[in-house]
């Protein structure tokens, strides 16, 4: 009873996301907040038990800095950044069932998953550092010209 879920963003199948809430018997848990600013999405990151990022980008990052227990898909470039039982959890693409059993293992294991975030944002806070970002890219734009003046 003391779990919520919150959706954040907009999209194509808001409508029938809706519609399924109001089908739902916990739809008074389940809130739709839509698109909103960086500030609002900072807020309810920071304050969440888990995120759950499926399929996104700088979300699931935002929310590893959080030190928020990840559950994503392994999709993309999600496995470079989450270390399944390490720094996150992964579960198979659009597998729904596997996303939803994560779920309750983070929520039965709550203070194990706090250890994984912890790493979690360890390693985010190495990997996506702004000033060593801007220090490779400003070396990799140095030796492109350099290349392209010989």
């Amino acid at each position: 009873p003391e779990y919520r879920l919150v959706i954040i963003g907009d999209g194509a199948i808001r409508h029938e996301v809706e519609q399924k809430k109001k089908r739902n018997e916990y739809k008074d848990r389940i809130m739709l907040v839509g698109a909103c600013s960086n500030d609002m999405v900072f807020n309810w990151t920071a304050h969440a038990k888990v995120a759950i990022c499926p399929y996104s980008g700088f979300t699931l990052i935002e929310a590893m800095l959080c030190s928020v227990p990840v559950i994503a898909y392994d999709v993309e470039w999600h496995a470079e950044i989450v270390i399944d039982d390490y720094t996150g959890f992964l579960v198979p693409f659009k597998n729904i069932a596997a996303l939803a059993e994560k779920m309750i293992y983070v929520a039965r294991n709550y203070e194990e998953a706090r250890i994984v975030a912890a790493r979690g944002r360890e390693l985010a806070g190495v990997v996506f550092d702004k000033e060593k970002i801007q220090e490779k890219e400003s070396m990799f734009y140095r030796q492109a010209l350099t290349d392209s003046q010989n």
